[in-house]
């Protein structure tokens, strides 16, 4: 049974849509609403564009759905995955998100079966989040390994990253880089994500912007190319 609902969640996350929405009017409302809710425990925008908001009620959580025209289109009587492009808007200050055994043990497989290069575990979120080479791996908590091919990074703070595993500077082929490439590079000593705007001096100088900012740096200092 639990082989088959794995195969299930694995098929499902084939579809996932990739292009974040953003909020409309209509749920600003909505969750205007449930600002002086003390029982709510979390709010979700999708990345297909639904708000999820979960309230504690008794001894159950409901979450309640909201599509773009503010309307409950469905009511669960639990929790939701959060899904790697989701975005956890609010979550209650004593929210218990710890990670578990089955998790961390699935961690160090997915450590050693791929090229991590960032370990996340997001406020709010359940579950772990494994940035590689190849997309993106989230870990639930029941130990499941989801793979997420079409994602390349995670929005996250400082806070939330666990782990920079392969992160350190080493020289790429220039080949592998154009124009309008996002990339993550080494600037003094901090890792940055920035667009290639030039490439000159046979390849080996690369200017670069990234927070508004230009300045160049040599190939030495890009890691790897983004998207």
């Amino acid at each position: 049974m639990i082989q088959k609902q794995l195969k299930r969640a694995q098929e499902a996350v084939k579809s996932y849509t990739f292009e974040m929405k953003k909020l409309t009017e209509e749920q600003q409302k909505i969750l205007e609403q449930y600002k002086e809710d003390e029982r709510v425990i979390r709010k979700i925008l999708h990345a297909c564009g639904r708000v999820s908001i979960e309230v504690q009620e008794d001894e159950i959580i409901k979450t309640f759905h909201y599509d773009a025209e503010g309307k409950n289109i469905f009511t669960l009587d639990n929790q939701i995955p959060v899904l790697p492009k989701d975005k956890i808007m609010y979550y209650f200050p004593h929210f218990n998100n710890a990670l578990n055994e089955i998790q961390k043990k699935k961690l160090e497989e997915v450590k050693n079966k791929y090229q991590a290069n960032r370990v996340i575990h997001r406020n709010g979120d359940f579950n772990l989040l494994v940035e590689h080479e190849g997309g993106v791996i989230s870990i639930n908590p029941k130990g499941w390994v989801l793979e997420f091919d079409n994602i390349k990074e995670i929005e996250c703070i400082e806070e939330e990253v666990l782990e920079i595993i392969s992160d350190e500077v080493k020289e790429i082929n220039s080949d592998e880089i154009d124009i309008g490439d996002m990339v993550r590079v080494s600037l003094r000593g901090d890792m940055i994500i920035a667009r290639v705007t030039r490439i000159y001096n046979s390849g080996d100088t690369f200017n670069i912007i990234f927070d508004k900012k230009h300045t160049a740096v040599h190939k030495s200092c890009i890691v790897r190319v983004v998207t």
